[in-house]
């Protein structure tokens, strides 16, 4: 049960976008009357939580080394849970828009902790597989969210918020199964390495590579409906299928990720999926007709399942117990301004289809390259 809750949790962090996403167009309408951008306000409904995500994880990682993981989880459940239902009776843009910044808050101590506990409770095998299972729960709660929330939307633009109510049951599962010591339980294996040095070299390097790689995965639900409706003529629902399409084997490859990582090192693993995720987006730029634009989301989201666990088990493998909530607040940070910046970065180029053939090729040659580094000496590489 501990293992489920943990996985349950994990899930919430991307709901918090997701649930009101499909209540953006209702938002706007209902902004227009108090003056201002009403279309950008509502899509700040979507997007302001992931900059507080990303400002507040590394806090969030160092009072969760200092006072304990569970502390800061509870207390982000409840912050999430007050926030997130915040939509139900705030009327004003902006006291709804401070609402969703303080969501952000709640969501970057449940991120940054529920990873940092997958750390302390597993170790070895069982610590990749477990992290392979939480990417999966992560994409596959990203799909039931965003279609509950889209149905719930078509009622009325308030109800979606419903939804946050559900974190007040992980409360009381977190307070059932996880421990209750002040300081972070880590395996024996880890506590050898409490008073090290935080090793700057790799972690600077997955830190960049985690930005990178959100700035690109960002691409499937910000410019890919752009694509498909200007190319094919989609309809808001086959452009729900076809992102959920690549969320499905997204989770299907994170499922696989315990395995895999028997079998290869984390370069190795890491350079196969972002080259896989290049073909995906070649194939999509170039797609003839919809069939084959909706196929080409299938190697899209086999490298996009594969990558995010195995950035976090990296981690996870070399971070001392007593400094993995920091690393990992810090790894929080670079995902989410690399998920916030990334409509900025598309911006720059002049079509939609453009960005997808610049980013394949950008993912090919990056995935290349820590192919290339996996070929190194064994003493030499990081496993």
């Amino acid at each position: 049960m501990k293992k489920l809750t943990l996985l349950l949790i994990s899930s919430l962090p991307v709901m918090a976008g997701a649930i009101i996403a499909a209540a953006v167009p209702h938002l706007a309408e209902v902004f227009v009357p108090y003056g201002g951008d009403a279309r950008l306000l509502a899509k700040l409904m979507v997007t302001l939580p992931a900059l507080f995500v990303a400002f507040f994880a590394p806090l969030m990682g160092y009072l969760s080394d200092r006072y304990g993981r569970l502390p800061v989880l509870l207390s982000g459940l409840m912050l999430f849970v007050l926030a997130g239902t915040s939509g139900l009776y705030l009327v004003h843009p902006y006291a709804l828009l401070t609402g969703r910044a303080l969501l952000g808050v709640g969501v970057a101590a449940i991120m940054t902790t529920s990873v940092a506990l997958a750390g302390d409770l597993f170790d070895g095998a069982e610590r990749q597989a477990f992290l392979g299972q939480q990417g999966s729960f992560m994409a596959l709660g990203g799909l039931v969210y965003l279609t509950l929330g889209g149905w719930l939307a078509d009622f009325h633009w308030r109800l979606p918020f419903i939804i946050y109510f559900i974190a007040l049951v992980f409360v009381l599962l977190a307070k059932l199964h996880f421990p209750k010591s002040g300081r972070p339980v880590a395996p024996q294996t880890d506590l050898a390495h409490e008073a090290a040095a935080i090793p700057w070299k790799p972690l600077s390097g997955l830190y960049s590579l985690s930005f990178l790689c959100m700035l690109a995965f960002y691409l499937i639900p910000i410019q890919a409906p752009f694509v498909l409706k200007e190319r094919f003529g989609a309809d808001g629902l086959v452009i729900g299928l076809t992102i959920g399409f690549s969320t499905f084997f997204s989770a299907a490859t994170g499922l696989a990720y315990g395995k895999l990582k028997a079998r290869l090192s984390y370069q190795r693993i890491q350079g196969l999926g972002l080259v896989v995720m290049a073909l995906g987006y070649y194939l999509f730029q170039i797609a003839p007709s919809l069939p084959l634009a909706i196929a080409a989301m299938v190697p899209a989201g086999l490298g996009m399942g594969v990558t995010i666990p195995n950035i976090n088990t990296w981690l996870v493998s070399f971070a001392p117990a007593a400094q993995r909530g920091r690393m990992l607040g810090g790894l929080t940070f670079f995902f989410f301004i690399g998920m916030f910046l990334s409509p900025v970065a598309s911006s720059l180029l002049p079509s939609a289809q453009g960005v997808f053939s610049a980013a394949s090729l950008g993912l090919l040659l990056l995935g290349l390259l820590l192919l290339a580094l996996s070929l190194r000496p064994a003493k030499l590489a990081v496993a």
